[in-house]
């Protein structure tokens, strides 16, 4: 059995700028938030669970087929928000911009893919973001209300490829391990014009 997630990779520029975001809180076993590691942060797309080897070759078959019908697109960060609400806040996180549509249509292609191999999936609507800190304990609203207020942004950047994690959970947190990645290479459609062959196609 293996422990699975379908995600995107951000930039390793980004995960510095969210790592000294996180940086301005405490950290350690007496914080009342526990912060993600910044070299482990991503966008996830769906989470899969514990699964068979024989199950997970089947994702990762399927998964690629959707990365090739998938064209590259742009995310941005900016903003940041708490789930489910900040009346009672358990997880923190920094929200994406740009290409949403294409993130979106992505993560409902997956969901289709997982549900018809009888995999549960996830029946919230989806909110693209990056999880920075899971609340363990009773948090100060003051902590809450100044992670809200912290500026969070930054450059448009390319999302090229999904990635298969593997998921081990340790004393110190959950590790992830990179198993698959897979390109998005579809094609743009050129608006067809007289004269021309209608398959006619350019890369993004």
């Amino acid at each position: 059995m293996a422990r699975i997630f379908i995600a995107l990779d951000i930039p390793d520029d980004i995960k510095a700028m969210l790592g000294r975001l996180i940086k301005k809180w405490p950290a350690g076993p007496h914080s009342t938030i526990r912060w993600v590691n910044p070299l482990q942060l991503h966008i996830t797309l769906a989470f899969l669970g514990d699964i068979t080897e024989e199950l997970l070759e089947r994702v990762c078959n399927a998964a690629q087929g959707i990365a090739c019908a998938t064209q590259p697109f742009n995310l941005a960060i900016q903003g940041t928000g708490v789930f489910p609400g900040p009346k009672n806040p358990r997880v923190l996180w920094c929200g994406c911009m740009g290409d949403l549509h294409a993130i979106e249509n992505l993560q409902k292609n997956i969901q289709t893919m997982l549900e018809g191999m009888g995999l549960p999936i996830e029946k919230r609507p989806f909110t693209p973001h990056i999880t920075l800190g899971r609340i363990r304990s009773v948090t100060a609203p003051a902590v809450i209300t100044e992670f809200l207020r912290s500026p969070c942004k930054s450059e448009p950047f390319g999302v090229r490829e999904i990635t298969i994690y593997k998921s081990r959970l340790l004393a110190k947190g959950p590790e992830y391990e990179r198993y698959r990645q897979y390109q998005f290479t579809a094609q743009a459609q050129i608006p067809r014009l007289e004269g021309t062959s209608k398959n006619c196609l350019i890369a993004r």
